[in-house]
């Protein structure tokens, strides 16, 4: 739309001269267009920025990163370290039954 001001104030020189005492338009129709063509690049920089922060950039980088990282890997973690516990456990419980059966320990009896 500002293009077509551009135009606007260019074909309506007289009515400018009569009511905002304009005499050479050209000035105006020269910042109109330069308005004009900053204008639309802004909206296109905008554009690209609202396109990179959709939702099909970031969601595979989501679904990699936290997705697989908590369901899969996750979970192959916690049944590692639940595995080793159950093993220190049972490895700890036979040293004290071993422990027990292999020294001699003396009973008080008052």
């Amino acid at each position: 739309t500002l293009g077509d001001l551009g135009s606007v104030v260019s074909g309506s020189e007289s009515a400018l001269r009569e009511f905002c005492g304009f005499n050479q338009t050209s000035g105006l129709v020269r910042a109109t267009e330069t308005a004009n063509i900053q204008l639309c690049e802004i909206v296109d920089v905008l554009d690209k920025i609202r396109l990179f922060f959709q939702c099909e950039n970031w969601f595979p980088l989501y679904e990699n990163t936290v997705y697989d990282a908590i369901c899969y890997n996750g979970t192959d973690g916690f049944a590692w370290v639940a595995a080793t516990q159950t093993v220190l456990v049972f490895f700890a419980c036979m040293l004290l039954t071993f422990r027990a059966a292999f020294q001699d320990i003396p009973i008080e009896e008052e």
